[in-house]
């Protein structure tokens, strides 16, 4: 079995290279945020019987407290509105509890998703507590997972970051 510890100094060094390579294009890279603000997160999530935020992903917003480019976001603890904008980036709990709140009676889904993001389709970037996965789910029919990841720093290689190089 692989380490489920993201590797913050390789995941810390690609979020910088987005935010150099799309300078230009101004990508919503938000500060890190801290160990507080990620317990009240959990605290709230935990509260309503859904899981809390995994490792992995928190150390991610240890780096980036939330991500929005390229119809791709990352959601942290808090709603962000974008400067100039009208765009306002949701929050890790707030989303979840949409999620189950659009999908959870009707596929009987149990409260082992969280919802950490949505791609430019639509699609939800969840975590399945049960099975240590980071997933990426269809928004059609949820309970279709298109592919899974032990860590999210793969997760994240998968859906951004090799995209987001390869385009360049």
């Amino acid at each position: 079995m692989r380490n489920k510890k993201c590797k913050i100094k390789t995941l810390a060094q690609k979020i910088s290279q987005i935010k150099r390579r799309y300078a230009n294009s101004d990508p919503m890279i938000l500060p890190p945020i801290d160990d507080e603000e990620i317990n009240m997160c959990n605290r709230c999530l935990t509260e309503n019987s859904f899981p809390p935020i995994p490792q992995g992903y928190a150390e991610f917003l240890k780096i980036c407290g939330g991500y929005a480019f390229d119809g791709v976001q990352l959601y942290g603890t808090k709603r962000v509105k974008e400067k100039g904008s009208s765009f306002t980036l949701k929050d890790i709990a707030a989303v979840t509890f949409e999620m189950y709140k659009d999908y959870g009676e009707e596929y009987e889904l149990g409260k082992n998703l969280l919802c950490f993001g949505r791609d430019a389709c639509g699609d939800y970037l969840t975590y399945d507590d049960k099975t240590g996965m980071y997933q990426h789910r269809s928004h059609e029919l949820i309970v279709y997972v298109y592919f899974n990841c032990d860590t999210f720093e793969e997760f994240f290689d998968e859906k951004i970051y090799e995209m987001l190089i390869e385009e360049k």
